[in-house]
């Protein structure tokens, strides 16, 4: 369907721009995201059985990708991994839409891990959207939520992990009671009002 068939979704606009004080340039910490390919993603819903908690998951994501790649034609696939129950991807890793169910763990531990394509996306409708040239679909709701995934997916492997917080031990502080203090960063993308995406950083 053309954009200009779709019915546009209107965003609440600024009520104006204030006349009173004086005129400054501020910097913010948000980057622009002004071109997105027009890439067909997918989403996947992951399971591991038994059940474990995500901290568990994301030390066993490695082997996932790994055996992954080792698939016929999936030499180059990349996945995105909330460290729940959703990834995403641009490889579609289950073409004849049948789950793929792959063993990770160790010896000792044994886990069987799920997956099954749950929704697919092109990734240029959220850019439609954001210039208010298309709807809010189900369809630019995924796409939203996967780059939020592709986002935070390395600094939740590598740091510690919450929402979209990822907190490091580098240069921590120490307090009373062996608590200490860890630095956190924040991103995350948003719609701007401007007209396109934003990273929050």
């Amino acid at each position: 369907m053309s954009s200009s068939a779709m019915q546009r979704t209107e965003n609440p606009l600024r009520p104006g721009i204030g006349t009173s004080g004086t005129q400054i340039q501020v910097q913010v910490n948000i980057y622009p995201i002004t071109a997105l390919g027009n890439v067909k993603a997918y989403q996947y819903d992951v399971t591991f059985k038994p059940d474990i908690p995500p901290s568990v998951t994301r030390t066993l994501w490695n082997q996932v990708e790994s055996k992954i790649r080792k698939l016929p034609s999936m030499q180059r696939a990349l996945l995105a991994y909330d460290g729940k129950k959703n990834a995403f991807s641009t490889t579609d890793i289950c073409s004849s839409d049948s789950p793929v169910i792959l063993d990770v763990g160790s010896e000792r531990e044994t886990f069987k891990v799920t997956l099954k394509k749950s929704a697919t996306m092109q990734m240029h409708s959220l850019l439609l959207f954001t210039q208010k040239k298309a709807q809010e679909t189900e369809e630019v709701l995924h796409a939203l939520t996967c780059l939020s995934t592709v986002l935070l997916h390395l600094p939740s492997m590598m740091y510690t992990n919450i929402g979209s917080n990822c907190f490091t031990p580098q240069n921590k502080t120490p307090i009373s009671g062996g608590l200490e203090i860890w630095r956190g960063y924040h991103q995350s993308i948003r719609a701007m009002m401007a007209g396109h995406l934003g990273i929050n950083v």
